[in-house]
């Protein structure tokens, strides 16, 4: 398991309905998030399906994005900001 940056909010979409924010506690290279809600209660979400997924809101610009990398404590967006 790689180590990912724990600081970021991220939120899981399924279809047209977006969940609310949460904190990311882990991402595998293997595409599942490890997520904490406001109350402390965990889910594991493994992306499997083109009609769910997550998106991370970028640490430099932001925007809530579903292409991220990790960049020293947190997320940026790879179309946006990676570069900058």
């Amino acid at each position: 398991m790689t180590p990912r940056p724990t600081v970021s909010s991220a939120r899981i979409v399924s279809g047209q309905v977006v969940g609310p924010a949460l904190e990311i506690v882990n991402y595998t290279d293997d595409a599942e998030w490890v997520l904490r809600d406001d109350q402390g209660d965990v889910t594991v979400f493994e992306e499997s399906s083109p009609l769910e997924y997550v998106e991370v809101r970028c640490d430099t610009c932001g925007r809530w994005a579903r292409s991220v990398v990790p960049s020293g404590a947190g997320w940026v967006c790879v179309v946006e900001c990676r570069d900058a």
